[in-house]
């Protein structure tokens, strides 16, 4: 078998142009690997910004505008409450806090600091579970309140297991009463 050899000319650029094929190839795969990083990096951020509520402990990020109507919630929020994004937006969230605890809220936002509270938000199942909230004000060059960020999660099973302990006090100072009386 006879190998046909290309003119000089042809094959300099044959020789060019595989070198450059090669080169487009390394940049491809390197691209090809930065996009598959960057949808890992989001999807990790994705996760960590909505865990889900089930577990006593997980994080609810949350911001509101100035006038405390709620501009983005994580995942868990509609998790827990069963609210659609359509109706926990605006002031639909304080439809899920406790009648009692959400007047609270509005006075934390008209103080314009930062605050940390213990509320009860309704699950969707119907009861009250309790929460701890914090959240943080900003402000614009101006000076005005943009808003605030913070977080939130469940902290029902620490108030239950004070709600005990104190019970188990109470009790005890009552039969000391008892047994000291007779």
């Amino acid at each position: 078998m006879k190998v046909r050899r290309l003119p000089p000319k042809q094959d300099r650029e044959c020789l060019i142009l595989s070198e450059q094929l090669a080169r487009l190839e390394t940049l491809l795969s390197t691209w090809m690997q930065v996009g598959q990083d960057a949808l890992q990096c989001v999807q990790r951020t994705r996760n960590s910004l909505n865990p889900k509520p089930a577990a006593p402990g997980a994080v609810i990020r949350w911001t509101v505008g100035p006038d405390g109507g709620a501009t983005y919630v994580s995942e868990g929020w509609l998790d827990l409450t069963g609210q659609s994004f359509e109706q926990m937006k605006n002031a639909g969230w304080l439809s899920m806090v406790h009648p009692e605890d959400a007047p609270k809220f509005l006075q934390l936002f008209r103080e314009r600091k930062a605050y940390t509270i213990d509320y009860r938000v309704r699950s969707r199942y119907g009861h009250y579970l309790w929460m701890r909230s914090h959240g943080a004000p900003h402000f614009g060059p101006d000076g005005a309140l943009l808003g605030y960020s913070g977080s939130c999660g469940v902290i029902q099973p620490y108030i239950t297991r004070t709600s005990q302990v104190r019970r188990r006090i109470d009790v005890g100072r009552t039969q000391g009463r008892i047994a000291s009386a007779s």
